[in-house]
């Protein structure tokens, strides 16, 4: 691990939409003969659709790739989420086509991974690597894929929920628009979100309703910053996502999670009280994650219905001892963690990463 560059890049390659215009317009004014109504529609949007960055300005990202300092022969390229950065996307490429010999190792970075039926992005990032990492020890049927652990940093958590009084309500991210086909977030229909979202916190006890802090991550939340100043003026934000999320968890007496995505997966490894309730009839699981569902939802720690879920919460924030630390759900959540968000030691997580990378 000494000799490989460790890299993060906050920005990735931007472009400003304004001052590009298309060249080689003719492309897109040929006329393609259409097999069905879907690629007549396909062909229509493709102008408009088709990124710069891989058209246009193709060449000039791959030099600037070359450019960099990154060896272009390296033995193994480990980088855990790829597929959301342009400039390593073109670095992948670029080496994967120059040396046959070096290792992809990619690894899991959501809570929709191996649990929601469709995920592109994991799809994608699976797909290209020679090992994949997964957060859980459940097994599965990829040859790829290794079972590795949670690869997050929990040295600072210390949560003692027992004398903490804040609720942590976690809102899903829900895009203004659908974006793409998934069965968890970017196509997952905006009013339908906003009805449970309503539901849940109409059902709140008073009381307990004035522990609540929700907690929206800083992009694409224009909708529920504004839906919550209109209906929830008086409940505790962080619409910004200014104060550090580990923190709060430390804070938390009991995490709620809109959605199961990432943040459940974090709060649940922690053993902090956790509740996730959805209510989107078309969202979508993998046959393998089902039976996990269903353990937690027997066990109170999943909801199908805001209501229930917000009932559930009236009464456990006071009963936790006979909710949480009962030896039924404590199992379930040992499992759960086991097959889904298994914990690594910060000294396991290198020499396991050693093994793996060599």
């Amino acid at each position: 691990l000494k000799q490989f560059p460790i890299l993060f890049l906050k920005k990735n390659i931007i472009l400003k939409k304004k001052t590009l215009k298309r060249k080689n317009k003719k492309i897109f004014l040929k006329k393609f003969s259409s097999k069905n109504d879907f690629e007549e529609f396909f062909f229509q949007l493709l102008e408009k659709n088709l990124p710069f960055v891989y058209f246009e300005q193709l060449e000039s990202n791959i030099e600037n790739v070359k450019k960099s300092l990154l060896p272009i022969k390296p033995k193994s390229i480990y980088c855990p989420n790829f597929s959301n950065n342009t400039f390593l996307t073109f670095y992948i490429a670029i080496v994967k086509n120059i040396s046959k010999s070096t290792k992809l190792i990619s690894a899991q970075h959501g809570g929709s991974y191996f649990c929601h039926s469709i995920v592109k992005s994991e799809y994608y990032e699976r797909k290209i690597s020679d090992k994949y990492l997964k957060w859980g020890m459940a097994k599965n049927k990829d040859k790829r894929v290794t079972n590795f652990g949670i690869i997050k940093s929990f040295d600072k958590i210390k949560n003692d929920y027992k004398e903490n009084k804040k609720v942590l309500l976690i809102h899903r991210m829900q895009r203004n628009y659908i974006t793409e086909i998934d069965s968890y977030t970017s196509s997952i229909y905006t009013g339908e979100y906003f009805d449970g979202h309503y539901k849940f916190l109409k059902n709140v006890d008073q009381n307990i309703k004035n522990k609540i802090l929700i907690r929206s991550k800083p992009v694409d939340y224009v909708k529920q910053w504004l839906f919550d100043k209109k209906h929830f003026k008086n409940i505790k934000k962080d619409l910004t996502g200014s104060q550090n999320f580990y923190e709060l968890l430390n804070d938390s007496r009991i995490v709620v999670a809109e959605a199961l995505q990432t943040t459940y997966l974090e709060s649940l490894s922690q053993n902090i009280p956790t509740i996730v309730f959805t209510n989107h009839k078309s969202e979508t699981f993998i046959n393998e994650f089902k039976p996990c569902l269903v353990k937690l939802k027997k066990h109170k720690i999943f909801f199908d219905d805001p209501v229930d879920a917000a009932k559930h919460l009236n009464y456990c924030y006071n009963n936790l001892e006979e909710w949480w630390e009962s030896k039924s759900v404590q199992t379930t959540v040992k499992d759960f963690n086991y097959n889904n968000a298994h914990l690594l030691s910060k000294k396991n997580f290198i020499s396991n990463l050693k093994k793996v990378i060599s």
